[in-house]
């Protein structure tokens, strides 16, 4: 009975640690995909951030419709004689 118990114990422990390192195995499978994932995703990312980059046209106004619209008028009262500032 002594043996039976021993031979019990070593097979339950040796299944045991069989199953364990399966699932260490899976989970760094699962890591690598994931890291493989994450650099990829991050390549893309670049690489659409330096698209954006490239394609920007050189000359940019910085003048909204406000200071488009303030210029306008000005340029309008010098033509007809009056003061922009005074009004």
């Amino acid at each position: 009975m002594k043996i039976a118990k021993v031979i019990f114990l070593t097979v339950t422990a040796t299944l045991l640690v069989i199953f364990l390192l399966g699932l260490i195995g899976l989970i760094l499978k699962t890591l690598k995909v994931l890291f493989v994932v994450a650099l990829v995703v991050a390549l893309l990312a670049l690489v659409v951030m330096l698209v954006r980059r490239v394609s920007k046209p050189t000359s940019k106004s910085g003048y909204g419709m406000r200071e488009l619209e303030s210029w306008d008028k000005m340029f309008t009262d010098y033509k007809q004689g009056t003061d922009f500032k005074t009004k």
